[in-house]
Order: structure tokens, then sequence, then C-alpha cells
């Protein structure tokens, strides 16, 4: 194991704040080149600081005022289920409006504000003209949905998160 693996795993379980952990990284990394340049090892070097998870504990320990709480299958849940009903919404939008608005211009009106939204159907043959006709109608309830769902799970991830944080401290 290199240097930079044995300090990545150690970072990887650490639960700080980004920029403590930034600062434990670079502070490891400087050890490592000082015990280096005395003359160790890599290997004595990891041998003697002990295994990744032992010395995230450690800081654990140290940073403990720091301390990020562990994330739950309810923070997981809200947090997939906004970026979800996220998506959702964008879709429904590109459907809806940029879709439409994209063949309308490609099929030579290239005014972009008069394009319909809606189905698309093809009349005509090899033997007489071709038509193309663009209707429908827009579902608002289609946007809302997913776009008040979304915001629901943001807003209670976001309450959920800070509940955590002010019964830690």
């Amino acid at each position: 194991m290199t240097k930079e693996t044995y300090v990545r795993a150690i970072v990887r379980n650490l639960r700080l704040p980004h920029k403590t952990k930034r600062r434990i990284k670079n502070d490891l990394l400087n050890d490592f080149i000082v015990r280096i340049e005395a003359g160790e090892s890599q290997e004595q070097i990891i041998a003697d600081m002990g295994a990744p998870e032992k010395v995230a504990a450690e800081f654990h320990e140290n940073f403990s005022d720091q301390l990020l709480p562990h994330r739950t299958a309810l923070d997981w849940t809200l947090f997939i289920g906004g970026i979800f009903f996220g998506v959702l919404a964008l879709w429904q939008v590109i459907d809806s409006f940029l879709f439409p608005a994209l063949l309308h211009a490609m099929m030579g009106n290239f005014d972009m504000h008069s394009a319909p939204s809606g189905d698309i159907a093809i009349i005509g043959g090899a033997d007489g003209p071709t038509s193309i006709f663009v209707a429908g109608s827009f579902n608002l309830v289609a946007l809302l949905v997913p776009l008040l769902l979304c915001g629901i799970c943001i807003a209670f991830y976001l309450w959920h998160r800070k509940r955590e944080r002010s019964s830690r401290g």
C-alpha cells in the first residue's frame, strides 16, 4: 500500500467537514515525507500508524466537536426522491416545451415562441402531398406534481438534517 492510498483510506473513513479532511490529509502526507526523509520506509510508517479505520477513529475522538452524523436510510430516501422528482419535472418541461419547439424549428419555421406543443402526426404518402400536424395541450398538473413532490422531499430532507444537528449540539 502506498502512502497516497493509505491516506485516502483514512480520509474516506472520516466523518468531518471537507476543510478539516483536507487539512488532515495534508498533515498526514507531510508526516510521511518527514519520516521518509528520516530514513523510515512507507511500510514501517503504515505499520506504526495502524489500520486506517483505527486512525480515523482517533481523529474522530480529537475532532468530536466537528463530527458529522451518519446518514440514515431516511436521509438517502429523501435525497434520492428529491432528485427523482426533480428529474421527472425536468423531463416534463423538455417533453412539453423544448422537444416540440425543436421539431417545429427543424420543420422550417424558426420562430421558437410560436412553436406548438403536443403530438405530431404525418399524413400523406409517396403519391401526394404530405402534411405534418403538431397538436396537443400542455398538462400543467403533470409538471406541478413532480415539482411539488421534489420540493417536499428536499424541504423534509433539510428539516431532518437541521433537527439532527440541533439534537447533537
